[in-house]
């Protein structure tokens, strides 16, 4: 990701992203002349960029589940932070100073690395933690089957469905086996 200024005014034009490159390649690859094609490549790269007008920014007061939100319901996997935001977390403009770009995966590795430190605060501060729900969620599971299993009802259907199972493998086994134009 790269963000792309103006260098007269040192305005945001926009921001270089992997789509953007995927977008210039194929358009590329779609031309039918090498010139042709030696002109995306001399092209000014502002031509292919996502423009400053279509981006989506957070400030730096949003967090990083807040960015993840703001980006996800907005369809993107990169914002620009800025100093301030327009309407609906649109570009404000060149009144707004650009801090920088941000994508979707750094901001989740953000919030993984925050939800693993808390949770190794909390198995120090409650040892023994980080076991107990696992052992639990498996005694419940081994609760549940035992159950299931000693219910008459739960047998009665588990010996159709087997038979049933049964009897179709059977069927279908024998069919193949006397059909001549399967042969």
């Amino acid at each position: 990701v790269a963000l792309v200024f103006d260098a007269a005014d040192d305005s945001l034009l926009g921001i270089f992203t992997d789509a953007d490159y995927i977008r210039l390649a194929t358009e590329r690859a779609a031309t039918r002349s090498e010139e042709e094609s030696a002109t995306f490549m001399a092209a000014p790269i502002v031509n292919f960029v996502t423009p400053a007008e279509s981006l989506i920014c957070v400030d730096g007061e949003n967090t990083a589940s807040q960015a993840v939100a703001i980006m996800t319901t907005n369809n993107v996997r990169h914002t620009v932070i800025v100093d301030e935001c327009g309407p609906d977390f649109t570009y404000a403009g060149p009144g707004s100073k650009v801090e920088g770009v941000i994508s979707m995966q750094s901001l989740l590795s953000v919030i993984q690395g925050d939800e693993r430190l808390s949770y190794e605060k909390l198995s120090k501060k409650f040892p023994g933690l980080s076991d107990k729900p696992i052992e639990q969620m498996r005694e419940e599971m081994k609760s549940r089957a035992n159950s299931l299993a000693n219910n008459e009802e739960t047998a009665k259907k588990d010996i159709i469905r087997t038979v049933t199972a049964a009897l179709g493998v059977g069927s279908v086994v024998l069919f193949a086996s006397h059909n001549s134009w399967l042969s």
